[in-house]
């Protein structure tokens, strides 16, 4: 139902370092996702799924 990436703190700040997506009941199916950003440096990030097992 959701998908959160946190990206490094540290690069990114408090404030602007979280990628969020809440799947509404209005939202479409979808295969998959793309973040991009800007930079060339590598990333450290967590990715957090929230399924609905229902």
């Amino acid at each position: 139902r959701s998908l959160v990436i946190e990206l490094d703190k540290d690069l990114y700040g408090p404030d602007n370092h979280l990628v969020e997506w809440h799947r509404t009941n209005a939202t479409a199916e979808t295969d998959g996702f793309q973040v991009r950003r800007l930079g060339d440096q590598n990333v450290k990030c967590t990715i957090l799924m929230i399924l609905d097992h229902s």
